[in-house]
């Protein structure tokens, strides 16, 4: 799979939110990441597009404001988003470090395991019940105990360290209003 970063320009043929040396050195401040330091350079590519892939699947709809061209291929880069005073906070050609460092993030976790599972293909059997009569068969399954987010048909798993990085580029989910007539 091609790894191209973007770059704030808008690529239609992005597939990367950060490089691997960007990855490369949050790990290092952090004191580096068994799984993600003795991975190759060709498999900490694959997990960088898996995790920027995860992002756009999982958050678009969340993201604040509109992505900047129809014909980019990520969610990133949005249209400027202003702070309420009216001050820049992300400028239209920014890929902002929130995005990268969750990407990092999720791209260690896709380095060892798939972020978005086969429901089907991830469940333990917990019980199963088969009747050969008039044919009866009841299956219960094991609750992983592992929380998941669920955008449209979509179950997404709940990575805390990359979720809560990404929180301040997303619209609030209290943006209903309510009032009483």
């Amino acid at each position: 799979m091609a790894f191209i970063v973007e770059d704030g320009t808008a690529k239609a043929d992005a597939t990367a939110y950060c490089t691997t040396a960007f990855v490369d050195a949050y790990f290092a401040d952090q004191g580096g990441h068994t799984v993600w330091d003795a991975l190759n350079t060709t498999q900490k590519q694959d997990a960088v597009v898996k995790a920027t892939r995860y992002i756009d699947q999982r958050f678009h709809s969340r993201f604040m404001n509109q992505k900047r061209t129809r014909t980019q291929s990520l969610q990133w880069p949005r249209d400027a988003i202003h702070f309420p005073d009216g001050t820049l906070w992300i400028n239209s050609t920014e890929i902002p470090s929130e995005l990268k460092r969750a990407c990092a993030e999720y791209a260690a976790r896709a380095a060892s395991a798939e972020l978005v599972s086969d429901p089907a293909e991830s469940r333990e059997t917990e019980s199963e019940t088969k009747k050969v009569g008039p044919i009866t068969t009841t299956t219960t399954y094991r609750s992983s105990g592992r929380k998941s987010a669920t955008v449209g048909n979509q179950s997404f798993n709940d990575y805390p360290a990359a979720d809560l990085t990404l929180e301040p580029l997303l619209k609030s989910a209290q943006s209903a209003v309510l009032q009483r007539v």
